[in-house]
């Protein structure tokens, strides 16, 4: 009875260690399930993170793609660069020499022309003193020719007061050779000679003392 009562009492000792360690099994059970739930969030977060690096590593590619095609394309054009410079420089000599020539040529043509430049500027400054001094003739010439024109219309207008003072003397004298009071010798009353008279008064061209001259020819006739 006494070794029941010992057997039972280490059994009740060993199910309560066994107890104790189902407690312990569970709540490392507990553990772990909350440990998977929590690894399994963080699957899910690094999964999405996974397609947000592939997705970001996808746009890479496409950005290293580009820009080895640009590299492809930069180095395609630095390779026409270096030819046209390459060209360029062979170009840039060529029109040193020709240059080089090109001044060796004008320096023989300036020391040939020279003389000859000398001798068409002063034949130039020769030809200006005397278009200038055939200038002054000129002007002078014209200068005489105002004055002329000036004096001959001085003279016109001279030979104008002269015709109508002539004129009026000429009508003055017919009507004295017309008037009573003028002497016989000098007056005529003869019809046929008024006519011959009046042409004398309108004869412009005839002066003084031929009218006088013509009146007595025409009295005595």
């Amino acid at each position: 009875m006494y070794t029941t009562d010992r057997e039972e009492v280490k059994l009740k000792k060993s199910i309560n260690a066994l107890y104790t360690r189902v407690l312990e099994l569970t709540d490392q059970i507990l553990s772990l399930q909350e440990s998977r739930v929590e690894l399994a969030r963080e699957r899910e977060l690094l999964t999405d993170q996974n397609w947000t690096q592939e997705k970001q590593l996808s746009v890479l590619h496409e950005h290293l793609n580009t820009a080895t095609l640009r590299r492809q394309d930069c180095l395609t054009r630095i390779a026409e660069l270096e030819e046209t410079t390459s060209t360029l420089t062979e170009w840039n000599s060529s029109l040193e020499q020709q240059c080089d020539t090109l001044t060796v040529s004008l320096r023989q043509y300036q020391q040939v022309t020279g003389q000859s430049i000398k001798e068409l500027q002063d034949d130039l400054l020769t030809a200006t003193k005397k278009q200038i001094h055939q200038q002054g003739e000129v002007d002078l010439l014209d200068e005489e020719n105002t004055l002329l024109r000036r004096a001959l219309r001085e003279a016109q207008d001279i030979q104008d007061r002269l015709v109508q003072e002539n004129a009026i003397l000429k009508s003055k004298m017919y009507n004295m050779c017309m008037s009573r009071d003028t002497p016989l010798s000098l007056r005529t009353t003869s019809p046929e000679l008024i006519p011959k008279m009046e042409n004398v008064k309108l004869d412009s061209n005839l002066g003084i003392g031929e009218i006088l001259q013509h009146l007595k020819l025409q009295i005595r006739d």
